[in-house]
């Protein structure tokens, strides 16, 4: 049985309430015995590294842009040879298909992070110095706490995205609770108000008390060659008018969620690549 989202709320028009904030704290790094383990690098501008040099590219690297809280990187990969390793920093914000990933590297002898198409060299940091920046820093797992889960538009330009609370447990969808919806044209998105969630085997119903809106999902099927990517089973429906929408992958438009929508363009996601 296919999966399906459905989410009812009241109308847009209605007085607005506070939104709710964006990005959940991130809880704390646990092996906090892994701070004796790090090689600090910095920028001189603030800004630093710190990754488990005996662990190479295997081991946690964290990224701090203040020398106080340092945030685990996530990462897609990486590797080594004799002399260079490579890690894969995830950030949706850089347009891989374009400029490669964002990443961490050793090679030439110097440390170097690349924001693509920016590259920008880090350089240890002095023992003394940072051994007192780690004994008052902390630790924490990755900044960014939430996840993409559905992007549709219409065909005069609005959009509607759905994202939740990232899941590291790594179940399929990654997505098991906090539910937002976001409505608007682009670069003004607005969370909407829900007051009911049902997340089962069935689907997911987000309400406000009047419900006179809704927006269905479906899981999109595959067009056919020279079809149009209208009605895909996404709908978007007022009163007894139902709109049909343009599925917008996910996957492929990280660049356009998180810079051009207008949810995310404010937020630090804690990489490297919020300031270098």
């Amino acid at each position: 049985m296919k999966l399906a989202a459905l989410v009812t709320f009241g109308l847009l028009s209605a007085a607005p309430k506070p939104a709710a904030p964006v990005v959940d704290e991130p809880a704390k790094f646990e092996d906090a015995a892994v701070k004796d383990k790090l090689k600090l690098l910095s920028d001189a501008k603030g800004h630093f590294l710190a990754f488990d040099a005996g662990a190479g590219y295997r081991g946690p690297v964290f990224y701090s842009g203040d020398g106080k809280a340092f945030f685990l990187l996530r990462s897609s990969g990486g590797g080594a040879s004799k002399d260079t390793f490579n890690v894969s920093l995830w950030d949706p914000r850089i347009d891989w298909k374009i400029n490669g990933y964002a990443s961490f590297d050793w090679r030439d002898g110097k440390y170097l992070v690349s924001c693509p198409p920016k590259t920008t060299e880090l350089k240890p940091v002095a023992d003394d110095e940072a051994k007192k920046v780690l004994a008052g820093a902390t630790l924490y797992q990755p900044k960014w706490q939430r996840r993409p889960h559905k992007l549709a538009r219409d065909d005069k330009g609005t959009y509607y995205f759905v994202d939740c609370a990232r899941d590291e447990t790594g179940r399929a969808s990654g997505c098991e609770r906090d539910w937002r919806l976001y409505v608007g044209q682009r670069g003004k998105l607005k969370l909407q108000q829900m007051t009911n969630i049902v997340h089962d085997t069935e689907g997911e119903i987000f309400a406000t008390p009047n419900g006179e809106l809704r927006l269905v999902l479906t899981d999109p099927q595959p067009v056919p060659a020279g079809v149009q990517r209208k009605d895909q089973g996404l709908k978007w429906v007022a009163g007894k008018v139902a709109n049909p929408l343009i599925n917008v992958p996910v996957e492929e438009n990280g660049r356009l969620i998180y810079t051009e929508l207008g949810i995310y363009d404010r937020e630090r996601l804690g990489t490297p690549c919020d300031d270098l």
